[in-house]
């Protein structure tokens, strides 16, 4: 298995500071909205987060959070394009 990236790690710690379960069992693939380890209030606390760590503002209307945030994996790939979209927040 690989080793979280920085990036995963920073999300993993938001997650835990946001009283999400992140314990043994979670992965990357682990599906945070369909299992309900977050909430509604927690998936407007991640869209800030995700604002921070890409340093510009979301548009709501565009993301499908099941399909973008659903999973560690996915809300990582996120990050990755809208950065490479705009640069890094420096």
């Amino acid at each position: 298995m690989n080793a979280p990236s920085p990036l995963q790690d920073r999300l993993l710690s938001f997650l835990k500071s946001e009283d999400v379960d992140v314990g043994e069992a979670i992965g990357p693939a682990t599906p945070l909205l369909k299992t309900n380890l977050l909430d509604s209030l927690g998936l407007l606390k991640l869209a800030l987060w995700i604002e921070t760590e890409i340093g510009t503002r979301i548009d709501l209307e565009t993301v499908d959070a099941l399909r973008d945030w659903n999973t560690i994996e996915n809300i990582v790939a996120f990050i990755e394009i809208r950065r490479s979209q705009t640069g890094p927040e420096a």
